[in-house]
């Protein structure tokens, strides 16, 4: 390696004051156009990264001044007060504003199941939707026919608390 330093020392020892002067502009400006080179496409990322910045923050900030225009877009739920209680007590008062007939709720570990009778099978969908707006997602939906009376219907819905 010092052999290597020596050589290249007596070569620029033997060049004339001129050539020591092109060979030192002519790697001042081979550093500076590798600067260039390896600083340009970083600088056109961070300028493309900036402008997708604050895109987003404009996007944020608009959906933060339409929250409630995009809720109820997103779920068609009427903006309802949050009541505070057992799931049960919700869901039993539910079921009963609905004009069915409460049979049993049963709950486990992270699941409710509600058993109701009904003549309107109308009156079974809103009540799935009231559910889910209640935040409450239903897993399973089972309505029979009552075996002596055709008219009436029974229904067993399985939920769980999402929210």
């Amino acid at each position: 390696m010092t052999n290597l330093l020596v050589s290249i020392t007596d070569f620029f020892d033997g060049l004339q004051v001129r050539e020591k002067l092109f060979l030192a502009i002519g790697a001042v400006v081979v550093i500076l156009m590798l600067s260039v080179k390896i600083l340009l496409p970083m600088w056109d990322s961070y300028n493309q990264l900036a402008a997708q910045k604050n895109t987003f923050e404009n996007d944020f900030t608009w959906l933060q001044e339409q929250r409630e225009a995009v809720v109820k877009l997103a779920n068609n739920c009427p903006l309802i007060r949050q009541q505070r209680g057992a799931d049960k007590s919700i869901l039993t008062q539910l079921v009963r504003r609905n004009q069915l007939q409460l049979k049993a709720v049963t709950e486990t570990a992270n699941r409710m199941s509600i058993s109701m009778a009904g003549g309107d099978s109308n009156r079974f969908l809103q009540l799935v939707h009231q559910i889910a707006c209640r935040g409450f997602a239903v897993d399973s939906i089972a309505i029979n026919p009552v075996e002596n009376n055709i008219a009436l219907l029974e229904a067993t819905l399985e939920v769980r608390r999402v929210d």
